[in-house]
């Protein structure tokens, strides 16, 4: 059976068992709360996870009130008008009224009608008394929620927003959905820089979900952002020469881990690289030339699956200091100084690769220092290196014997 997901506004909710498991015999689960003030904060943090709300017609307007003077028609107002707000920025949440206050079921005050619209049940209040009421609703709930592109959206793809709930990725819900939508419409107009932007978002938000979780090392996130070359580096298990750090454990597995490089790749050519207009200019021209956008659907499915696997593995590594034990400090391959190690393959295009001493981490010798230095396999050399502009690698910049 299909799960829905409800907000419920009541100050009683947690009394009404009998209508929290009725709800839930017709698939719905009730997340109540009590008063307005919580609500809101809950809409405007997680409207994403939820298909619809429901409002008692009276209840609190914040945590602090009690007793039944405080009861009136503000806190329905309050909330009712963020709903509307939602609606004009494009987020629909079909809301309902389930109310036990007699008066406001029999009076239906004046001001009901200012709210009603499409998605207020065209206006309909539900009786908490009436049996036949409360089966109404729950149908009515279903039937808005299952012509909203979004809930279509997050049932066909469950597993995937179940990794964005606030335990794992919790901010990549939003973004998720927007890739989602523009894959759904199958567009050929949308902008190719926001969405690709989109998936890069959602890795930085797996990296730092990654770093809360004790997964990821401190050094790997700076008050600039998330470095995502040094995140894949550091949870491939490789040596993160830049920032002077690895793990002991490699916590991607192979495919994973090239899944991860894919995106760090491709979307670099649609955000802030170096060569932005480059980059940008690249995918324009790839999606004139293919005319389609499976590129953007092939990186977003791909990214799918690392956060289901994300999930997972929090899951079966749950200790956060246990997983920092595993953080292991380097001492990083310096800039500006000669670094003596070996040179341990060339290329058939010219290119060399360089292996510092105590590092099991590589570096790219360019071909014209191999030739010009006479370079072959097993020779021992120093070299000195330099980082690039963005901090995210290490050039070889002159080399002696």
């Amino acid at each position: 059976m299909k799960q829905y997901k409800v907000l419920w506004l009541d100050d009683e909710h947690q009394t009404l068992e009998s209508i929290i498991e009725l709800a839930a015999d017709a698939g719905i689960e009730l997340i109540g709360v009590a008063d307005a003030e919580t609500g809101v904060q809950e809409l405007n943090s997680q409207n994403m996870h939820y298909d619809a709300v429901i409002l008692d017609g009276k209840f609190y307007r914040s945590g602090e009130e009690q007793g039944a003077r405080a009861l009136g028609n503000s806190a329905f107002v309050k909330v009712a008008g963020v709903l509307k707000e939602m609606k004009a920025q494009g987020k629909i949440l079909p809301w309902f009224v389930l109310s036990g206050q007699p008066n406001f079921v029999l009076d239906q005050d004046d001001w009901i009608g200012e709210m009603t619209d499409s998605d207020f049940s065209g206006g309909k209040i539900f009786d908490k008394s009436k049996d036949e009421d409360v089966d109404a609703l729950w149908q009515s709930i279903k039937d808005a929620c299952d012509m909203l592109p979004d809930t279509r959206i997050r049932y066909q793809h469950r597993k995937v927003f179940e990794a964005s709930s606030e335990r794992y990725v919790p901010e990549a819900s939003v973004p998720l959905m927007k890739v989602l939508r523009a894959i759904h419409e199958e567009s050929k107009e949308f902008d190719d820089t926001e969405q690709f932007n989109q998936l890069r978002i959602v890795l930085e938000y797996m990296f730092r979900a990654a770093n809360r979780h004790g997964l990821l090392h401190d050094k790997c996130i700076s008050d600039k952002g998330v470095n995502l070359n040094q995140s894949g580096l550091f949870m491939s298990g490789k040596d993160c020469n830049v920032v002077g750090v690895k793990c002991a454990k490699t916590h991607f597995p192979n495919m994973v881990s090239h899944l991860v490089w894919d995106i760090i790749e491709i979307t670099n050519s649609g955000s802030h690289s170096d060569d932005e207009e480059y980059g940008k200019l690249m995918l324009s021209s790839h999606r004139k030339s293919v005319g389609s956008p499976y590129l953007l659907f092939s990186l977003t499915y791909r990214l799918m699956d690392i956060l289901i696997w994300f999930k997972s593995y929090v899951d079966e590594n749950p200790d956060i200091d246990k997983n920092k034990d595993l953080w292991v400090s380097l001492t990083p391959v310096a800039s500006g100084a000669w670094v003596p190690g070996f040179l341990s393959s060339v290329h058939a295009n010219g290119w060399g690769t360089f292996i510092p001493d105590g590092s099991a981490e590589s570096l790219s010798i360019p071909p014209k220092l191999v030739s010009d230095n006479g370079l072959s396999e097993g020779t021992r050399i120093q070299v000195i290196t330099k980082p690039s502009p963005d901090g995210t690698k290490t050039f070889i910049t002159d080399i002696k014997i």
